[in-house]
C-alpha cells in the first residue's frame, strides 16, 4: 500500500495494525498539511475468511450510523481500490490511551479533573453508541485514542453488535448472545477488558460495554492490567468497582448513572459496600434529636449523639414484569427494564409473541420487522 494513491492522498507510512485490519496514512499530494487514515482488511487474514471481511463492511455501516459525534472517529468515505474495500477516516495526531500511560503515567494517573474529562468523554462517546443500539464489545485502552491536544474518540467498531433501533431496547441486559446453535462461545474481543457474560458468550447489554469501561477505568489508574492493584483515586475507586461487579445487574446500568456520580458522587462511607448499595449525590438532613443540619448518610448525629432513624427503603414494583425490589436503581434487576412508571401500553406482537408498545408501528424484536394493525377511527 506505501505508495499508492487512494482519492489524493498518497500513503506514506502504516500507522496502525490489528487482528483484522491495517491503517495507514495518507498525506494530500497537493499539501501536506491536509491527512487521512485509511483503514483496509489484513490481506493475510481476508484469504478464505469471508466473514471477517464481513466484520469490516459492518464496522463502516456503524460508524456510519455514528457520524459527527466528537468522542467517536469519523469516517469519511468508502473507497474500491486494488479488489479490496479501503475505508477512509480523519486522521488522528497522537497516542492511544494504552501507549499514552505506558509512556507518560506507568504507575497510573492520580489527577482526578484529569480523570474526569477522561472518564467523561469515554462515557459520552459510549452512550451514542448505545442510544444508536449498538453495543462496542471492545472497549480497552488501545482502542481509545488522545489526540495531543488531550481529545478522546472510540476507535474500532470490528466486532460491535447492533442490538435494536431505540434506546429503551438495550438499557437492561437483554437480545444479543455470542454462543452459536452449538452452545459454543463466539467470543471475541480482549479478555483483560471484557465482561464475564462475554468470555462466557452468554447474554450480552449495555453493562457489558460498561465492565470493559471500568476495566480500562483500572488501567488509566494503575497503570496495569493486574486485578490484585487497587486504584486509590476517589471517587475512582467506588466507580471502578461498581462497574466490574460479575453480576451484569449489580453494575451501573448506564453510562448516564455513571456521568451522574462521577459529578455527585455520594457520601462515601467506611465501607464501600454500603456506598454502592445506595446511590446518589450526598444529601443533608436534620438531626431528630437537636435540629442541627447533618450528613443523610451518618447513623448518629456528630453534635448530639441521637441515633438517626432511617426511613425503610421503598418497594418497587416492575410495570414489565412484576418483580418487587428493594434494591435502589432505575432499572429492574430481572428484566432490566426501567422501573419508571408511564401510561404507555403494551401488546403482545402477533407474529413473535413479545410485548410492544401499542403506539409503535413496527415490533423491535422481529426480523423482518412486523408491522403492527394500528385501529383507525
Amino acid at each position: 500500500m506505501i505508495g499508492e494513491i487512494i482519492n489524493g492522498y498518497k500513503i506514506t507510512e502504516k500507522i496502525g495494525e490489528g487482528g483484522m485490519a491495517t491503517v495507514y496514512k495518507g498525506v494530500h499530494i497537493n499539501s501536506t498539511q491536509f491527512a487521512k487514515a485509511f483503514k483496509v482488511v489484513r490481506p493475510d487474514r481476508a484469504e478464505n475468511n469471508p466473514a471477517l471481511y464481513t466484520r469490516f463492511l459492518r464496522e463502516i455501516e456503524l460508524l456510519n450510523r455514528l457520524d459527527g459525534h466528537q468522542n467517536i472517529v469519523r469516517a469519511e468515505n468508502v473507497h474500491h481500490h486494488n479488489n479490496t474495500t479501503v475505508l477512509e477516516m480523519e486522521y488522528l495526531d497522537g497516542l492511544d490511551l494504552q501507549q499514552f500511560i505506558e509512556k507518560k503515567a506507568p504507575n497510573g494517573l492520580s489527577d482526578v479533573s484529569q480523570l474526569k474529562k477522561i472518564a467523561k468523554q469515554i462515557l459520552e462517546g459510549l452512550s451514542v453508541a448505545h442510544a444508536n443500539g449498538i453495543l462496542h464489545l471492545d472497549i480497552k485502552p488501545s482502542n481509545i485514542f488522545r489526540t495531543r491536544y488531550g481529545h478522546l474518540k472510540l476507535l474500532d467498531f470490528g466486532i460491535a453488535t447492533v442490538v435494536g433501533e431505540k434506546a429503551e431496547n438495550i438499557q437492561g441486559a437483554r437480545l444479543v448472545t455470542m454462543k452459536t446453535e452449538t452452545g459454543e462461545s463466539t467470543f471475541k474481543g480482549t479478555a483483560a477488558f471484557a465482561s464475564p457474560e462475554q468470555q462466557a458468550g452468554t447474554t450480552l447489554g449495555v453493562t457489558s460495554d460498561i465492565f470493559s469501561f471500568g476495566k480500562t477505568l483500572h488501567f488509566i489508574t494503575t497503570g496495569t492490567n493486574d486485578p490484585s492493584a487497587e486504584c486509590t483515586v476517589a471517587p475512582f475507586d467506588a466507580i471502578i468497582n461498581k462497574c466490574t461487579q460479575d453480576k451484569p445487574r449489580l453494575r451501573f446500568q448506564n453510562c448516564q448513572e455513571i456521568l451522574d456520580w462521577i459529578e455527585n458522587p455520594p457520601a462515601k462511607t467506611t465501607n464501600i459496600l454500603d456506598w454502592m448499595e445506595n446511590p446518589g449525590p450526598a444529601k443533608t438532613t436534620k438531626c431528630s434529636g437537636c435540629g442541627k443540619k447533618i450528613d443523610g448518610s451518618v447513623k448518629f448525629c456528630p453534635h448530639c449523639g441521637t441515633k438517626q432513624e432511617s426511613s425503610p427503603k421503598p418497594e418497587l414494583k416492575c410495570p414489565h414484569c412484576g418483580t418487587v425490589s428493594k434494591t435502589p436503581g432505575t432499572f429492574c434487576g430481572n428484566c432490566g427494564k426501567s422501573l419508571q412508571y408511564s401510561p404507555v401500553q403494551y401488546k403482545a406482537c402477533p407474529t413473535c409473541g413479545k410485548q410492544y408498545k401499542m403506539s409503535d408501528n413496527f415490533c423491535n424484536y422481529c426480523v423482518p420487522a412486523t408491522k403492527l394493525v394500528v385501529k383507525t377511527k
